[in-house]
């Protein structure tokens, strides 16, 4: 029951999301960069790990830059 409602929820909430125009869904999209890279560091040892890793011969300023625009990519 209770999931059900939650889908619900979650459906009219995706459906409202949808109707808002493409300045507004950017400027959400900047603020959830925010908070998942700067509030919460969601993964951020695994993003560091994964991008040495790949790039071992970038330097640590390089990396940095490349793991800001992973973020902004993924919000």
């Amino acid at each position: 029951m209770i999931s059900k409602s939650l889908s619900y929820l979650g459906i009219f909430l995706l459906n409202t999301l949808s109707l808002l125009p493409l300045f507004l869904l950017y400027r959400l999209a900047d603020a959830f960069y925010l908070l998942i890279f700067y509030v919460f560091g969601y993964r951020r040892k695994v993003v560091k790990e994964n991008l040495y890793n790949a790039f071992p011969d970038k330097s640590s300023l390089e990396l940095n830059a490349i793991e800001k625009e992973y973020y902004k990519f993924l919000s």
